[in-house]
């Protein structure tokens, strides 16, 4: 449960801080 919980949270931020970094150098 909380492995899956964690796993969740990262991706999302990660996905979050791709998204940025892309507007970023764009």
């Amino acid at each position: 449960m909380c492995v899956c919980v964690c796993v969740c949270l990262l991706w999302m931020i990660g996905m979050m801080g791709l998204g940025v970094n892309l507007v970023d150098t764009g």
